[in-house]
């Protein structure tokens, strides 16, 4: 009986593990009360500010492509413009919104990227196709990299197709036949033209004017009358 009342002694409670064992559990609950009285605290808050307006930026782009020299417009069809070779094209790009970005360029081969185009602003392009082709313009937000191909405005892809030098006419004159006149079919034949050879021309008689005759004024001649002197003959001659 000694020997099993001896194992089951409990310590006093003066003892040191007694000690430990209250701090221990009053950590527990001063933590578990801690971490309760936080969840609450978070569910509970709130958060009030007045007088804040919070906007985001805009920003798009307008595409308009005409003909050259004309007031065809060419119509958008799936975000691309087709566009045939040997004509020119006058695109004006305008940016709208209250940030700024650039238009990426695109005909299926080659890419060009605008300069930076600010909202409001407007930037236009030349285009002359060599072949029949579709032009795509896509709108970028931001600033275009350093390392990207810039376009600036009045930018100009492609050469005009060259026109077709025709020899003006010159007029005949006096018959005398002028270079690059065509002599092998004369559509007009002039009278004053020199003959061809073999052949004979009659002159070209021009209107006789009859003049018209003025009277003769009368002249009045007046005659003088010599006096006959009567020789009377000497005497002696009788």
């Amino acid at each position: 009986m000694r020997s099993n009342q001896a194992k089951h002694k409990t310590a006093p409670k003066g003892s040191p593990i007694f000690r430990r064992a209250i701090v221990v559990m009053l950590t527990l609950a001063l933590s578990i009360a801690c971490y309760g009285v936080t969840v609450f605290a978070w569910f509970q808050s709130e958060l009030l500010n007045t007088g804040n307006t919070i906007t985001s930026g805009t920003y798009s782009l307008i595409v308009t492509v005409d003909e050259k020299d004309t007031t065809n417009k060419v119509p958008e069809s799936n975000g691309s413009f087709a566009l045939t070779a040997g004509k020119g094209y006058t695109v004006t790009i305008t940016a709208e919104g209250t940030t700024k970005g650039y238009c990426k360029i695109s005909n299926g081969t080659d890419t060009w990227n605008t300069e930076a185009i600010s909202g409001g602003k407007t930037f236009t392009l030349t285009i002359y196709p060599t072949v029949d082709v579709n032009y795509m313009f896509t709108e970028v937000w931001g600033a275009p990299q350093n390392d990207e191909k810039l376009i600036p405005d009045n930018y100009q892809i492609g050469e005009p197709p060259a026109e077709s030098q025709e020899e003006p006419e010159v007029p005949v004159e006096d018959g005398i036949t002028q270079p690059g006149d065509d002599v092998t079919n004369p559509t007009e034949t002039d009278p004053t033209t020199a003959p061809t050879e073999g052949e004979t021309t009659a002159p070209t008689e021009e209107p006789t004017t009859t003049p018209t005759e003025e009277p003769t004024p009368t002249e009045t001649v007046t005659e003088t009358t010599q006096p006959t002197v009567q020789e009377t003959p000497a005497e002696g001659e009788q």
